[in-house]
């Protein structure tokens, strides 16, 4: 029997409705009671939805129990299929030990099972929903999926859907499902079968399956251009750009996420984006309450802004610079990376751009970023910084004075991301180069050590760019033995060794120079030898 707080009301209920009586749950033996009784399974089936909806314990100590492998079985009985499925969807739902012991109950084939005949409809989208929640714990479930030939029969489902029906709930499981499946599998392969079905759906009344449709051609087109130039071609940005301005946050959610899957790669594809007229609602959307739909939005801004001076300057037009500039403030993590992302693609542009950045005074949100916990958000914020200090050092003075050269420091001793290394290397370079004062400043601030640790990594591109950095800080002879003093020397000679064979002639060139200068510091800082004496 399964632990005393299992919602002893709903069972108790479920075993007098079997016909059982009991003064004690205890005297019950679940496991016989759930076998053939529809009842019960069904009223377990609610329990274990309203327990997930409550974030009830309860779901977990059904999974824990001698229930669980019992709703499993329960599968094969098209009985109380329905009922098991949906038990076992809410009961697993978020949970990795959960779902992985499901699987290992073998539930993948039985719920596939059930997507055939002679399952019904309500057998269908239940065990569409309960393989979706599976999906996201394992690959291996989708490649059981394969084995079993699941796929057509998906399609099968999909297009069966009449959208004038009401009832789109098979609908809205199976697209579920194929979201789920299109964000793990060959999208070029899918996306011949899956978008025409996915496209039928479109026109429905039902926000839900919208959302969920939207969600799935979203997927399949993420990272694949020929997806893209086929929603293109199928005419159904429009319908995403309606979508921006619905009631239901998670259509608008998707309306922006398509938006900003539409805009990727391709400024035929943004130009489209801005002519259809969704950016005033996406530069509103950066306020919505909802955090998600203020993420898609700022998403698909930030491609964009990844565009050409035109389509630059159409954003910047519509009033996306300030709120994007709030957002830098989030305290969601999502939000801040997708912000941070925007205004580095706006200074990435041409010199207006960058002033007209510097003009909203969210420069020292920017440097206290290069701090932030999530490397993403401070790997875009030195990408900012390498952009506004390019030739400019005004811009480099700024910066330095606001403590860059320290954020710096901080954000390499606390990440081991190889992304955000390399590019702190790169904003090292831009904001020392060709200024002594800015060099020693650097130096004080003690990155030589970040530095030279950097020149051991396995990563050929932070070696590249911490040897180009260490040879910034000891381009003049007053720095250079103190510099050598903490280790540069053997760190160089590390990079050197290790990058030989790379094609990096000019690297490789200031790399021996640099290395002799150290050595030649080193030499100069040692004391006098004595004179010996003549006995």
């Amino acid at each position: 029997p399964p632990p005393a707080p299992i919602m002893a009301d709903t069972l108790a209920a479920a075993a007098a409705a079997a016909g059982i009586t009991s003064e004690s749950l205890d005297d019950i033996d679940f496991p016989t009671l759930l076998l053939g009784i529809p009842d019960t399974i069904e009223a377990l089936a609610e329990a274990s939805e309203r327990a997930w909806k409550a974030r009830k314990s309860y779901t977990v100590e059904i999974a824990s129990s001698t229930v669980f492998p019992n709703l499993v079985q329960l599968l094969k009985d098209q009985s109380v299929s329905v009922h098991a499925a949906r038990a076992l969807r809410f009961a697993s739902r978020g949970n990795k030990e959960t779902l992985t012991r499901l699987v290992e109950l073998g539930a993948v084939p039985s719920l596939c099972a059930m997507l055939r005949p002679p399952f019904h409809r309500r057998d269908h989208a239940w065990a569409s929903a309960t393989l979706t929640g599976l999906l996201w714990m394992s690959d291996d479930v989708s490649d059981t999926m394969l084995q079993l030939d699941v796929f057509p029969r998906l399609l099968e489902l999909l297009k069966s859907h009449d959208h004038r029906d009401p009832d789109i709930t098979l609908s809205e499981k199976v697209s579920g499902l194929i979201t789920n499946i299109a964000a793990t599998h060959n999208k070029g392969q899918l996306g011949e079968d899956l978008l025409p079905s996915l496209i039928s759906l479109l026109p429905t009344e039902s926000t839900v399956l919208l959302e969920q449709a939207a969600k799935a051609l979203s997927n399949l087109a993420a990272d694949n251009n020929a997806n893209k130039d086929a929603l293109v071609a199928a005419g159904v940005v429009p319908r995403f750009v309606g979508m921006l301005s619905s009631e239901e946050p998670g259509c608008r959610e998707q309306g922006a996420r398509s938006m900003r899957t539409i805009a990727s790669g391709s400024d035929t594809r943004r130009a489209l984006v801005i002519e259809l007229g969704a950016l005033p609602t996406l530069v509103d959307l950066l306020s919505d309450p909802n955090g998600a739909v203020c993420e898609q939005s700022a998403g698909a801004l930030t491609n964009l802004l990844a565009g050409s001076d035109t389509h630059t300057d159409a954003v910047l037009a519509a009033g996306a610079l300030a709120p994007l500039c709030v957002l830098l403030g989030s305290a969601k993590t999502r939000i801040r990376e997708q912000a941070s992302r925007a205004i580095r693609n706006i200074t990435g542009g041409g010199e207006a751009h960058r002033e007209t950045f510097l003009e909203t005074g969210r420069l020292p949100r920017v440097i206290e970023l290069l701090k932030d916990p999530d490397p993403v958000v401070a790997l875009q914020c030195c990408g900012t910084i390498i952009n506004l200090t390019a030739r400019s050092d005004t811009h480099s003075d700024n910066m330095v004075s606001l403590g860059a050269l320290d954020n710096i420091r901080d954000a390499l001793a606390n990440s081991t991301n190889d992304n955000l290394r390399e590019r702190a290397a790169g904003a090292v370079i831009n904001l020392t180069a060709g200024s002594p004062a800015r060099q020693r400043q650097a130096i004080e601030a003690g990155l030589v050590p970040q530095l030279v640790e950097l020149c051991h990594s396995e990563n050929h591109e932070v070696l590249e760019r911490s040897a180009w950095a260490i040879s910034c800080l000891c381009r003049e002879e007053e720095t250079r033995g103190e510099v050598a003093e903490q280790g540069a020397i053997a760190g160089l000679e590390n990079v050197a060794a290790v990058l030989q064979d790379a094609g990096l002639e000019s690297l490789n060139r200031r790399l021996g120079t640099c290395i002799a200068e150290l050595q030649t510091a080193m030499a100069d800082m040692l004391p006098p030898k004595s004179a010996s004496k003549v006995w």
